[in-house]
């Protein structure tokens, strides 16, 4: 643990105890490490953003059930207090019986990139002019709820006019106007 270069931690549930590297500690402090049962740790630490909690939670008991190593990506408080976006890449260890027995976490930091791809998601998504979301993003919305509609779901869209728009496409063209 102690040559990672990412923050590592290794949870051991057969005894419930919980290792960090010393990489964790720098990044994260002291003041967030687990010390008993990891859920409900998870539940009522400020280490993890209230927000991903219980996409985390979902996530290990996932991994209990599936017997799946795999990728997370949620935001932890770091040294500073400030919450941050990592991506948690763990390896999961079973015991003959079946039964989870050990994680082993790989902390990377993705702030950074993560904040970046949501700007440019921002971007493409919206209409710099107005901040509307655009035609294609609309679209999209619309056809994402009416396909997880019911024959009894109910639901009412605005359209609003605006005089003399015409006037924009057919100066400006269509791709402005939108």
């Amino acid at each position: 643990l102690e040559y990672a270069s990412d923050p590592v931690l290794d949870i051991d549930l057969k005894n419930n105890r919980f290792y960090y590297s010393s990489v964790f500690y720098t990044k994260f402090g002291k003041n967030h490490a687990c010390t008993g049962n990891l859920l409900e740790e998870l539940e009522k630490t400020g280490f993890i953003y209230p927000g991903d909690k219980s996409c985390l939670k979902k996530s290990i008991e996932n991994v209990r059930q599936n017997k799946k190593t795999g990728d997370i990506e949620c935001r932890f408080k770091d040294i500073s207090g400030k919450y941050i976006w990592c991506n948690v890449h763990h390896t999961v260890f079973f015991n003959s019986q079946g039964t989870l027995v050990r994680i082993i976490a790989l902390i990377s930091d993705i702030d950074k990139r993560k904040k970046e791809t949501q700007i440019l998601r921002s971007k493409a998504e919206h209409d710099l002019l107005t901040g509307l979301y655009n035609r294609i993003t609309t679209t999209s919305l619309i056809e994402n709820i009416l396909r997880g509609s019911t024959v009894k779901s109910r639901h009412a869209m605005f359209v609003i006019d605006i005089d003399n728009f015409k006037s924009v496409n057919d100066t400006l063209g269509h791709l402005c106007g939108d």
